[in-house]
Order: structure tokens, then sequence, then C-alpha cells
């Protein structure tokens, strides 16, 4: 009992406060709920643990039944023939009400769990969203494994090792105040010989450990990123990995990272397995306890026994209740780390605007870049676009040129929306482009790059991307295949459409994935298709053929954009715009610009 006036209890009540500033107004009754139900399972369980008390006074005191009236009364009320006979009937009821009591804790823990891994849910898509709602410099600053350990990671951690251990701190200790109650009433030694035993042995346990444990869960939760990292290396880098013979390089870093992992993961499973073990010790010590105090306080040995047996029935509710109060405080301690990153990043966040689809996009005319300027550090003497004008008419093909560092991927993703000018603006048929109206500007426009995403699925679901199975419409895949020159491909396959195409497209070529990338515009009913060094990788054949495809595009009314390293892949351009320091020095055509290479 002592262990409820420890000054470090402190942390529940604070986790607890900012847990209901951060809780989202949907999920406030269902705590309100969580909340009173530790009541309702406090109730069953003193019930229960009462129900055992008369059990084992009318097994050690002969005449209990005769002695205590409320025994008497219901043993005249039950019309049992003899008293053997009753006690059998208690021990029914009271097995009965075991049951029972044991069925409501599992649909109470059943209810608090699933709210709680609901908050986990609502916390990984805010953050989710919340990642999705910065702009393409974060996402080029950021590692892939640090965004998973933000997004999936840490809501995880915090359900499991925050929000259920402060539940289950906050429902034992109601519990340990109503047992307290109960015996209080019956025997207050009782009360003493559990405060004189538990308290000491709970407060010197957690200022041990409590450190340690902060420590070891911080530690583990830093070493998930490069451990994820070196395997994604690792797997993405195969064939660089397999022709260096570099393979051992990589086992032996994720043998090392594996190492600490163990050495943490020890450590943590021997500071949970602890506190079972220190309050078996303490049992003891307070059954040894009442031994040595009834030996000279009681003249009648059925006394000590019958104070042995409450205390023993006590322990068997108390103790393990300390435990996981234990247990529970220590994982607060040790990962309140993550709720203090979901506060920072819940405040932070770049929450997706309600007014995104505001306003209209059409696009009838022209795109029009006026005056742009933009540099990735703002104010920078040389910005990467420096007052660049552009512009590009419906049903043209514009391709872009220049030398590394020209502006030609900065000027591609600002066309994309993905980039904002600092100075001027981008407009669509008059129409600045901004933040509120991006969404309907993508609804028209495709984007085909030099690695084109595929995900480990079918074709089918590669060219209708981010479409339900069974929303996709096969006959507007099919007019996407034929119209970016894959339908002889498509029809050499054993599935057709169907056929899986690998991780990240591993069982297509280089022109077959970029074709599939323009399929994936088409049959998302792009306008304009934008380019961005398509063709860069691929072979002189395989270039040739994936540039005639894009030639037939350009006679569908499609607006194109091709942003090339290679002249030969502007061959139909309708113009050609040089880029040079961020502006636009020079357009010519085709020919000329072959020549000049010449």
């Amino acid at each position: 009992m002592i262990a409820m006036k420890n000054p470090e209890s402190g942390i529940v009540i604070k986790t607890l406060m900012r847990l209901i500033r951060l809780l989202p107004r949907s999920f406030r009754l269902s705590g309100i709920i969580s909340f009173l139900l530790l009541f309702v399972n406090s109730a069953f369980d003193l019930l229960g643990l009462g129900a055992m008390i008369p059990l084992i006074a009318i097994v050690l005191e002969e005449d209990a039944i005769q002695t205590n009236g409320a025994l008497h009364t219901f043993y005249k009320f039950s019309g049992v023939a003899n008293e053997s006979r009753f006690i059998i009937l208690i021990c029914v009821l009271v097995f009965l009400l075991i049951v029972l009591k044991n069925l409501v804790s599992l649909a109470i823990h059943y209810f608090q769990s699933r709210f709680f891994f609901a908050l986990q849910r609502y916390f990984s898509l805010n953050l989710f969203r919340a990642y999705y709602a910065k702009d393409l410099t974060f996402f080029k600053a950021t590692s892939s494994s640090k965004l998973n350990r933000y997004i999936q990671s840490i809501p995880n951690v915090f359900a499991s090792n925050v929000l259920i251990p402060l539940m289950t701190v906050l429902n034992e200790m109601v519990i340990l105040v109503s047992v307290a109650i109960g015996l209080l009433w019956y025997d207050a030694l009782v009360v003493g010989l559990l405060a004189v035993v538990v308290g000491p042995t709970f407060l010197i346990f957690y200022y041990a450990t409590r450190k340690k444990a902060q420590q070891i869960a911080e530690d583990q939760d830093k070493l998930t990123p490069p451990l994820l990292r070196n395997i994604m290396e690792a797997i993405y880098g195969y064939i660089d990995v397999k022709v260096s013979n570099t393979e051992k390089f990589f086992f032996a870093r994720h043998n090392e990272l594996q190492q600490k992992l163990m050495g943490y993961q020890t450590a943590t499973q021997v500071l949970k397995t602890a506190p079972t073990k220190i309050m078996e010790t303490a049992m003891f010590l307070g059954v040894t306890s009442i031994i040595a105090y009834g030996v000279y306080a009681y003249d009648d040995r059925t006394k000590l026994v019958t104070l042995l047996s409450v205390f023993a029935v006590s322990s068997y509710r108390v103790l393990p209740s300390v435990n996981r109060i234990m247990t529970s405080i220590m994982s607060l301690n040790a990962y309140k780390y993550t709720l203090k990153m979901i506060e920072r990043e819940s405040a932070n966040k770049q929450v997706i605007s309600k007014n995104e689809s505001q306003g209209h996009i059409l696009f009838n005319e022209s795109i029009n870049l006026e005056n742009v300027v933009f540099s990735y550090n703002f104010g920078d003497a040389s910005p990467v676009l420096n007052h660049l004008n552009l512009s590009v008419k419906r049903g043209e093909v514009i391709g872009v040129v220049g030398n590394s560092g020209s502006g030609k991927s900065t000027l591609m993703n600002m066309m994309l929306g993905f980039l904002y000018p600092q100075q001027g603006s981008v407009k669509i048929d008059g129409t600045e482009l901004t933040g509120n109206n991006v969404a309907l500007w993508r609804n028209l426009i495709g984007y085909v790059q030099q690695d084109v995403f595929l995900m480990d699925a079918s074709l089918r679901q590669n060219i209708a991307f981010g479409i339900n199975e069974a929303d996709i419409d096969d006959e507007r895949v099919l007019k996407a295949v034929q119209r970016a020159s894959l339908a002889e491909f498509v029809r050499n396959l054993p599935e057709g459409i169907f056929s899986q195409v690998g991780e990240r497209g591993g069982r297509l070529s280089g022109g077959q994935r970029q074709r599939v990338g323009i399929a994936r515009a088409i049959y998302g009913g792009a306008q304009v298709l934008f380019f961005d060094e398509a063709t860069s990788a691929l072979d002189n054949e395989t270039e040739k053929e994936v540039t005639e495809a894009i030639h037939k595009l350009s006679n569908d009314d499609l607006t194109l954009v091709i942003v090339a390293h290679r002249i030969t892949t502007l061959k139909y351009c309708d113009r050609i715009i040089e880029l040079e320091n961020g502006k636009v020095v020079r357009e010519t055509a085709y020919d000329d610009l072959i020549k000049k290479a010449v």
C-alpha cells in the first residue's frame, strides 16, 4: 500500500494528463468508458476475493456456520440437509463467481485493448498524412527507415508500452485500494503486513531500475533505423553487392547491430521478469513474519492459520497487482519518449489542407512559368531557377536540355507542383498553381521518371495505380496498354495483364517499366505527360522503342514535356529549350541541336 504514495507515481498522473490533451474528440467517449470500466473490474475482483475469505473460515473453523450470522442465515435459507453439503454449495458458488469475474475481466480487457490499438491506428495514420503533406525536399532529406520508425514503429511501441501499461497501473491501483479497504474492515493487521512487505520492496526495485530501463529502451529504439537501413541497402543493392563481393560487409554490420539488439532485448526481459521473482520473495518474507508474530501473539494456532490463510488469499490478488504496477511504471518510464515524439510530431505536423481541392484547374491553353525564382537554400546568390520564363501550349511536345545543375529537375518538380516559386508564379490557363489546387492539377498530369516505381503486384494493378482491385476498369487498362505500345508484350505474357511484375518491377526490362509508367499516366486520364530522363538508363535499341512510343502519344492531343540527357530522345519535339544557370538561354529545333552536338 505504501507503493501508492510513491513520489514517482507522478509519472502516471503526468502521462495521463498529457494523453488527455492529445486524445482526439472522437476517442474521448471510449476513453471515459474505458476508465469507468476500471471500477467495474475492481468491483468484481473485490467480490471474488471477498468470497474466498468466508470459504476459508468455514473450512478452518468448525463452528463458523453457526457463529457467523450471515453464513448461518444463508445456510438456513439454502435448505441444504447438512453442513458438508453446504460447504460444497459454497465452493460451487465461489467457483461460478470466479468464472463470472474472469469473463467480465476478459470482456473489459477486450474493449480497452480495442481502444488502445484504435488510438495506435489513429496516430499512425495521422503521422502518415502529416508527413505526406510535407514537400519533396523533406522526403529527399529524410531516410525511409526514419519515416518508417515514426509512422509505424513509434505508434506501435506507444500503444504497447505506454497506453496499455498506463491503463494497467490505473486498473491495479483501483483494485489495490478496493482490496485495502476490504481488508481494513476484516483485519487491519493484514493490511499493515502487506504494506510493510510490499512497499519497501517496490520502492527499492523501482528506484534501482527506472533509469536503466529508460536508457535501454531509448538505445534499442535508436538501433532500429540503422538495422532496417542495412537490410534495405543489401536487398535493393543486391546486384552491386554481389558484383563487388561485399556481402561480408553487410553481414558483418547486420551481425554487429543484432549483437547490440540482443543485449538490449536480454536486459529488457530480465527487468520484466525481475518483479515477479522479487514479489515471490516478498510474499515468503510476509509469511515468515506472520508465523514469527503468531507464535508469540496467539495461544490458539487456529487463529494463526486463519491469519496466514487470509494473508495468502490477499497476497494471491495483491502481489500480482503490485508486480504489474511495477512492470507497467517501468514501461512508462522507459518508453515515455514515444509520447514526447507523438506530441512533437502532432504539434508540428503540416496537416493536409481541407481546402486542397478548392478552386478549379482547366488546361485548354497553356502552362506559364512567369519570372520564377527558386533556391533550395532561400537567399542563395545563385538560385537554381533564376527569373525563368517559359510557356507550354496545349498539344505541344517540348524538350528540355541543359548541363548538370542547370535546373532541369527543379523545373520539372516546379511544373509537377512539388516545389513552389519563391518569386514569380506557375499558372495553368491563367490560374496560379498553389497548395489549394495542386491536387486538381495532378488529376490532369502524368509523370514518367527514370526509375518508374512499380509495386510487387500484377501489371494490371501497376497500371491502375492506387485503385482497389474491384474498382479497376480492365477495358481502360487494355486501352492504356495499347497506347503505351505494350500490347505485343502483354499478349506474350502467360497471364496477360494479370501477370506479376515482381518487386520494383524486377521481371520487366527497363523499357517495359518506362512504358508501364506511360500506361499508368494514360489510365489516370493525363492531359499532360512529363518525362524526366526517362530513357537515360536504356540501351540504344530500347531507347528508340520508348521514343517511338512517346511519339505516338504526341498524336493523341497530349501535351508532352521531356527532360532528357540523350538528344535522340527529343527527336519528335516541336521545340527544344536549353537551360543554363536556371534560365532559358535559347530555343532550338532538333536538327539544329544535332548539328551543334556533332
